[in-house]
């Protein structure tokens, strides 16, 4: 992989903060120069430690160390949302972005599994879209769904699905239209 090239995990973490970071600017006053601040500061040093981990070729070391950063955020948002400045559907998405998976199995970010050097749509976001879609499909038939209401959520799906380097999946994509 070329060195200008940017890796998936830096990519998926970066959109991470970016969707964060309004969050965090609308806690209270005080608490946004307290716990908001130190929120931001870690998350940029995850997001530092991953760029350094682009250009090591001993990534290893750098890579526990990103673990052990992120269990700091984890426990941070969880405090932002039992102290009811994040609501539920905000930390329930903050907390599938900073599951407990190590970056060497791979980090779970917004709906994917993203490596150092690939992304792969997570196997719980396909399976609930699979749920989804028939559930879809039952209204669909019922008249109690029209198809103008339901193309735009299957493609909305299909333009985030579409950003994982997931093979089959666009080689499905791609025969089917």
């Amino acid at each position: 992989m070329p060195r200008d090239e940017e890796l998936p995990i830096i990519r998926a973490f970066y959109d991470f903060v970016l969707w964060l970071n309004p969050k965090i600017a609308k806690f209270p006053g005080d608490q946004r120069f307290v716990l908001g601040e130190r929120m931001e500061r870690q998350l940029y040093e995850v997001l530092e430690n991953l760029i350094r981990a682009k250009y090591t070729r001993s990534r290893r070391a750098i890579l526990d160390q990103v673990n052990l950063d992120l269990e700091i955020p984890r426990f941070q948002i969880r405090l932002a949302k039992d102290m009811r400045f994040l609501s539920l559907k905000s930390y329930g998405m903050a907390a599938e972005g900073l599951t407990d998976s190590r970056v060497g199995d791979g980090l779970r970010l917004l709906g994917y599994r993203v490596w150092p050097d690939h992304r792969f749509l997570d196997r719980r976001g396909l399976s609930r879209f699979g749920r989804r879609l028939r559930t879809y499909q039952r209204l669909y038939r019922a008249g109690l769904l029209s198809a103008q209401s339901l193309t735009p959520r299957i493609r909305a799906w299909l333009g985030h699905a579409g950003h994982a380097d997931t093979w089959r999946f666009t080689n499905v994509r791609t025969r089917t239209g």
